[in-house]
């Protein structure tokens, strides 16, 4: 079985979410699994702006996402649902989660791919690594 955890974005790039999801959905092995967003108010600190306005501004946060992974990925090491666990994500708090799977199933292989795009020119690229 597959997970695809996410949140429901809003905005220009929700109908391109919705067709990417239903696509997902049509796949017997995949599961997607919902956080949600939540707005974070934030200060710009940008010190060469000289916008006129409040530096205040709200900027949208997902939630539950990662707790939702950790949960997901020790649960299945935990029952044995797999030999493996692929992770990609280059979320940090996902690291006790992991660590968590090691220890409750030393044996169990991870695989943690923290996916990357060149700032210049879009190409994905990014590092695999198992995780022993």
């Amino acid at each position: 079985m597959s997970y695809y955890f996410t949140a429901e974005i809003k905005g220009s790039h929700y109908p391109n979410q919705v067709l990417y999801l239903n696509a997902l959905a049509t796949l017997p092995k995949v599961e997607i699994i919902f956080g949600k967003y939540k707005l974070k108010e934030v200060t710009c600190n940008v010190a060469a702006c000289d916008f006129g306005g409040s530096r205040r501004f709200w900027v949208p946060e997902e939630k539950r996402t990662d707790v939702q992974i950790s949960l997901r990925m020790v649960c299945d090491a935990w029952e044995n649902a797999s030999d493996r666990l692929i992770l990609v994500s280059g979320d940090s708090d996902l690291v006790p989660g992991v660590n968590m799977v090691k220890e409750v199933s030393p044996d169990k292989e991870v695989i943690v791919h923290v996916p990357a795009r060149h700032p210049q020119t879009g190409c994905c690229g990014g590092v695999s690594r198992r995780i022993r």
